[in-house]
């Protein structure tokens, strides 16, 4: 039996917007690919079951794949302290950057939405959201 892998702490990432950090990141989610699917089953597919519970197995392929995307959430105020990104720049193009100890993506992305959230008592975040473009 392999050793199992050890959980990474994400500690250390580091992300970059058109060469510059956006800030001390809090979180990072997202995804890399979606494929869009169809339906090819036929009538000569497997059939599991017999008489009135038999059915037919479905079978699908994609037909594309559009890019992902990726939401960042970390601390500073909007365009000012602790960040760069600001409202101007929703709809820009542009490279992102993610990397931490094992694994890391460059991308060419816009960004598709900007958000900030002041809570009381509590350090302001940002919230920036990435389309890919696939290229």
């Amino acid at each position: 039996m392999p050793a199992p892998t050890p959980i990474e702490d994400s500690q250390g990432a580091t992300v970059y917007w058109n060469g510059g950090s956006i800030g001390t990141y809090v979180s990072l989610s997202g995804g890399m690919a979606v494929a869009q699917v169809y339906e090819t089953t036929s009538v000569d597919n497997a059939v599991i079951g017999t008489g009135g519970n038999s059915r037919i197995v479905k079978t699908y392929d994609a037909t594309s794949v559009e890019p992902g995307s990726m939401t960042v959430r970390y601390l500073g105020t909007p365009g000012g302290s602790g960040g760069s990104i600001s409202r101007a720049d929703v709809g820009k193009n542009g490279t992102l950057y993610i990397a931490w100890a094992s694994w890391s993506i460059e991308a060419q992305a816009f960004i598709n939405d900007f958000q900030f959230e002041l809570a009381r008592g509590e350090l302001v975040q940002c919230a920036v959201s990435f389309q890919l473009t696939g290229n």
